[in-house]
């Protein structure tokens, strides 16, 4: 199941993510639903070299640990997110998601 997510942050940055699900919905719909609150964690944690790169990686490393603590789940998903920060894209992939 292919679940998306796009919105607008605080600052006019635009993050959004694809999320296709394999072997049921519950992994694809929980990373759409918490890739902004992981984003935005993962970005006020970072110091004053970060990137928006390192917080859309820093969100996939925190919804994977988030996923391996579901329990009873058998599926998953591959994703593909990015944000828009002024006029630079910032892309990351797991999975067979490709830009």
């Amino acid at each position: 199941p292919l679940r998306v997510l796009s919105c607008r942050l605080e600052g006019g940055t635009l993050l959004f993510g694809v999320f296709d699900g394999h072997g049921g919905p519950e992994v694809s719909r929980h990373c759409s639903l918490n890739l902004k609150r992981s984003f935005l964690a993962a970005a006020s944690g970072l110091g004053p070299d970060g990137s928006p790169g390192d917080a859309l990686q820093g969100a996939l490393q925190m919804l994977e640990v988030q996923v391996m603590k579901m329990k009873d789940v058998t599926c998953g998903t591959t994703a593909l997110v990015g944000c828009l920060v002024g006029g630079d894209l910032w892309l990351a992939n797991v999975g067979d998601c490709r830009a």
